[in-house]
């Protein structure tokens, strides 16, 4: 027992009467308590007697178990004693397949088989297998095939500690007049499809259509549909998540991924995809094909929902607070399209010291937004649904939103628009491109920053001055991930801007005039020319049971093109704050070993240089803890005579990454996750300090960062 005051909280939540009993008294034991064991022989016996089949499962056919009970007082300590002996290893594979189309394919997928000659003998790789295999010949469309066709028959040597392994796979039987008959396993093909959209387990129906696809002016399918109440969805959008039509041979892998296609609609609440064999196909068994029938029952969600989330957040030693409201309408146009509106209010509130050198808090910046989204569950243009692959799931999303932003000297509105499409190939690779995005920032600087402003050249002006950014953008994301929790995986990210360029080309074709700053200007308004790239990796290596190592890198290079100096304030590359550089406040760490005190400008490069280690373990249940390592930078890609330092150097950038360290506290329910982080600089590479590496005059109360984000930061 290694809590044992979890038992003294469970005793002291037992009410003495039974009727007496109430919710928060059993939230108690449930969560944070633990009832006393009792010992019982007979239980240790069984656990024993378990401990050995386990053993012999794993290929130790000779292992021996025992165990003893000590007591002192009124605990007891039960210790086992294991004994593992020479595991068996495999020696030998072979198989008898009574149906020799089957045997043609299994002996093709050899190369996949997961028992290999010299492994360790282990039963659960033979359940494995027979799952495995099952699900390969399902894919090929032998709709009927189960596991419990397949059987081993094991042969050991425990002198030489080996097995030979046949692996049998046996034809179906029937029984006609009271004979049982083998026959063939055969593959099975759709004969029809009905699709129930609003499914609520009554057979009522009020409505049927029959729906006619034709895809091309030889390829024609048809759809029953069978409608309750009223029609809510045209009936094309109720065939195009389909990843089969009818003639097709059975696929275990189109139901899946149908039923996928079905749920990125967020349409519906229930969503069931079955198959039946019919009656004339169970009839003429003898026949080399079998032919099923199709039923996909739909629940819709509820058309209207409204939401809101409160807003905490932390950036080094300032706090703030906000809230996000929402409005859901789907189905809008009966096709499954999602329409929302969202908005957002943000304030934060520092610390600021008044004419007493007081410190007091006061609200200070705030933020305010929102946006308007129609996403749609398919590829709006230019190519036809019909001829797009059933294994893409694909959307496209328009949104226009406006956020205005206040800070201590300025204040920003920006303005934006987008066209993009979103897809996935496979459940590990997703793509995202924003074929066409709008923003236009407006900033309006208050007397002190204009004044600070015009101290500096074109290139740090650039940043705090109107602009518009026009152009696209595309990302491709990676994981291996494929649900096995305790398995290592990797998550890849590559994302790549190209803004103004096209649109500069154009002016340069139509020879326009140019402005004093010697940039083209769109409706009044300079636009910003760049190219950048962005790269992310993450590896997740699993330690034990429950703890993980996680290791990060995260590269990025902005290049200023044509129309702009530098790249635009809100493309720009930064660190620090609760998701990189925690020992940093947001936006102050860099670039280089650039520092100014009196400066008002936030911190921005054009090149990041990031690297991140951290150690995630749980505590108690939801409570986890970790401790990490951050280290990186940020660099202007030009010299700037303002920046002194600021600029990437070859022979100098790696004595300009920053170093920190800390540790925190997680509460991890699964689907959300809230981080607590303290963390404290180890190496500062800002050349207004003499001594950069951490010293004596460290204190916890000066020198620690503390953050709060939501979500893991890598």
């Amino acid at each position: 027992q290694l809590f044992y005051w979890k038992v003294g909280i469970y005793q002291s939540m037992m009410p003495s009467d039974t009727t007496k009993d109430n919710k928060a008294k059993k939230w108690m034991r449930k969560n944070f308590g633990e009832p006393i064991v009792m010992l019982d022989t007979t239980l240790v016996e069984y656990s024993n007697s378990q401990i050995q089949l386990f053993m012999k499962n794993k290929g130790y056919f000779q292992a021996k178990v025992d165990y003893e009970i000590q007591t002192k007082k009124k605990k007891a300590k039960v210790k086992y004693f294991i004994k593992a002996g020479q595991a068996c290893i495999i020696q030998q594979i072979k198989y008898n397949i009574e149906d020799p189309k089957i045997a043609e394919l299994i002996y093709k997928d050899t190369v996949n088989c997961v028992l290999k000659i010299g492994n360790n003998f282990d039963v659960d790789e033979f359940s494995e297998e027979r799952s495995r295999m099952t699900y390969y010949l399902n894919n090929l469309g032998y709709f009927n095939f189960t596991e419990d066709y397949i059987t081993y028959k094991i042969d050991s040597n425990l002198t030489d500690y080996t097995v030979k392994v046949k692996i049998e796979i046996y034809n179906p039987q029937r029984i006609v007049d009271d004979e049982a008959i083998s026959t063939k396993h055969r593959k099975y093909y759709i004969q029809n499809i009905f699709i129930h959209s609003d499914f609520n387990k009554s057979d009522k129906q009020s409505d049927t259509i029959y729906f006619t696809q034709i895809v091309k002016k030889t390829d024609t399918n048809h759809y029953l549909l069978y409608l309750n109440d009223k029609i809510n969805y045209k009936s094309k959008a109720l065939v195009f998540p389909l990843s089969f039509t009818p003639g097709d041979l059975y696929r275990a892998d189109d139901a899946k991924q149908s039923y996928n296609r079905f749920n990125d609609m967020k349409n519906f609440s229930f969503i069931k995809i079955s198959y039946a064999e019919t009656e004339k196909s169970q009839t003429d068994y003898l026949s080399d094909s079998g032919f099923i029938n199709c039923d996909v029952y739909l629940s819709k969600m509820e058309r209207n929902s409204l939401s809101y989330d409160l807003l905490g957040k932390n950036i080094g030693k300032d706090f703030g607070m906000g809230i996000n409201i929402g409005y859901i309408n789907t189905n809008i146009f009966k096709s499954g399209e999602i329409f929302s509106i969202t908005g957002m209010y943000a304030n934060e509130f520092q610390r600021q010291t008044d004419e007493n050198d007081r410190k007091k808090w006061m609200f200070r910046n705030f933020e305010v937004g929102g946006d308007i989204i129609l996403e749609f569950s398919s590829f709006l243009f230019p190519v036809k649904q019909q001829n797009i692959s059933k294994k893409i799931r694909a959307k496209t999303i328009l949104n226009i939103g406006s956020n205005f932003q206040l800070q201590d000297h300025y204040s920003r509105f920006i303005t934006s628009t987008g066209f993009k499409y979103e897809w996935r190939t496979s459940p590990q690779i997703t793509h995202n491109l924003s074929v066409l995005s709008i923003n236009l920032i407006k900033i309006y600087p208050d007397s002190i920053f204009k004044e600070q402003l015009k101290t500096y050249n074109i290139r740090i002006q650039e940043k705090y001055t109107d602009h518009l950014l026009l152009g696209s953008n595309y990302q491709l994301l990676y994981s291996s991930f494929k649900g096995i929790k305790r398995k290592n995986y990797y998550l890849f990210r590559f994302n790549v801007d190209a803004y103004g360029n096209l649109l500069y080309w154009m002016f340069a074709v139509f020879n326009a005039e140019k402005d004093e700053n010697n940039q083209y200007n769109f409706w009044g308004i300079p636009f910003a020319g760049y190219v950048s790239t962005n790269i992310d990796f993450a590896y997740n290596i699993m330690i034990g049971k429950k703890s993980s190592l996680v290791l990060h890198t995260d590269f990025g290079l902005g290049v200023p093109t044509y129309n702009s100096k530098s790249l635009p304030f809100e493309k720009s590359f930064y660190l620090g704050g609760s998701n990189s550089m925690r020992a940093w406040r947001l936006r102050t760490l860099g670039p280089g070993s650039y520092y100014s005190t009196s400066s008002k400008l936030e911190s921005t490069g054009d090149i990041k240089i990031e690297f991140n280690v951290e150690f995630r373990t749980p505590i108690y249940k939801f409570l986890h803890m970790a401790v990490f390592a951050d280290a990186g930078n940020i660099w202007i890609f030009r010299k700037n005579a303002d920046l002194i330092g600021a600029e990437f150097k070859w022979n100098r950038f790696y004595k300009e990454i920053a170093l920190g360290a800390g540790a925190g506290l997680r509460l991890d329910f699964s689907f959300f996750v809230l981080r607590m982080d303290a963390a404290f600089q180890i190496f500062n590479p800002a050349n207004n300090i003499s001594n950069h590496w951490i010293n004596n005059s460290f204190t916890l109360k000066d020198d620690l960062v503390f953050s709060i984000g939501v979500g893991y930061p890598f």
